[in-house]
């Protein structure tokens, strides 16, 4: 690779965003940003969900939505609960909009009434601050 580049002048080469350039004997390794202090809006920063709420009674598939930050990353986990070990039945990333609103439809080949399953939420800002929210719902 250096001798491929050899003759091409670093400037051809923009910083990406989140790489800092420091003139201290910092390690090369360490000048990496791997994230924001915490800051307002890290303590600002949450996931609420709209549906269902805890306790419900579910059938699949049904709908998780939800509200947070404008821009978030949101990760879903929807676990089977109660065998002698949890069942992950779903995991999912969806984008938060940019009124903060998600959705997604979750849908099992399982089905088990009566089972517990529950819905783990938890929301990354553009920021980098995380937020979390679960609820425990019941299949009908």
């Amino acid at each position: 690779m250096k001798a491929a580049l050899k003759d091409r002048p670093v400037s051809d080469f923009p910083r990406p965003e989140g790489v800092l350039q420091s003139s201290s004997p910092v390690p090369e390794a360490s000048r990496v940003a791997l994230g924001r202090l915490p800051s307002e809006e890290a303590s600002a920063h949450t996931v609420r969900l709209r549906t269902p709420v805890a306790g419900a009674l579910v059938s699949f598939p049904f709908e998780v939505e939800g509200q947070t930050t404008p821009g978030s990353r949101v990760r879903v986990v929807v676990t089977l609960e109660g065998g002698t070990r949890p069942v992950v039945v779903s995991h999912v990333w969806v984008s938060a909009g940019p009124d903060g609103a998600f959705r997604l439809v979750v849908d099992s080949p399982l089905r088990f009434t009566g089972a517990r399953y529950e819905i783990a939420v938890t929301a990354y800002s553009p920021g980098g601050a995380r937020a979390t929210a679960a609820v425990a719902v019941t299949e009908r």
